[in-house]
């Protein structure tokens, strides 16, 4: 922020004439151009080091949420016949968050990234609402839901449902990341 302000006062006194500088009473200062110059120049460099740093910052981050993504998708394959209850019990009622019950144990799911626990709660003995991530519940609302509107999970899990041709084909996380993240169509 300081470098911002440096360099577009710096760019000011730079620019301001004769006149205009006697008038706001600037007239000494303006004569240090060549330190004023240099003060614009160093201010620009700090501006543009914040820019690429802010931006490389962003990058990871969503680099990360990509990879979180992923992975929660991949991990569909692999979830025990309570974790398919959880989330088959929202998207059959086409709910993200779900009600915390005492009979339901959550903790895996939310190592998995398939649920997010509401901030400031933990998974303690204590029930606590959980919600699907977006970008689950996306990829659960288009590419786990047969035509009656059951819930069927990827190949690799205790129970599936559906028709047996969907119970066998496999679950492509390229693919799925495609789909989701850069709208391209689903090719199975």
């Amino acid at each position: 922020m300081i470098a911002l302000v440096l360099f577009i006062g710096g760019l000011f006194l730079l620019k301001i004439s004769g006149p205009v500088a006697s008038f706001l009473a600037l007239d000494k200062i303006v004569q240090f151009n060549g330190l004023i110059g240099i003060v614009v120049v160093i201010s620009a460099v700090v501006l543009l080091l914040q820019l690429i740093t802010q931006a490389v910052n962003l990058v990871q981050q969503h680099i990360r949420q990509f990879t979180k993504m992923r992975k929660a998708i991949a991990d569909l394959a692999t979830l025990s016949e309570d974790e398919q209850e959880v989330i088959r019990f929202c998207v059959e009622r086409r709910r993200r968050t779900i009600p915390g019950r005492d009979t339901w144990d959550v903790q895996g799911l939310v190592e998995k990234g398939l649920l997010e626990v509401r901030s400031g709660k933990s998974l303690g003995r204590q029930a606590v609402p959980c919600t699907i991530p977006e970008s689950v519940w996306r990829y659960l609302t288009k590419k786990c839901i047969d035509t009656q509107g059951r819930v069927k999970f990827p190949a690799g899990t205790g129970h599936l449902l559906g028709p047996p041709a969907a119970a066998t084909r496999q679950l492509d996380p390229a693919a799925v990341v495609e789909t989701l993240v850069l709208g391209g169509e689903d090719k199975r």
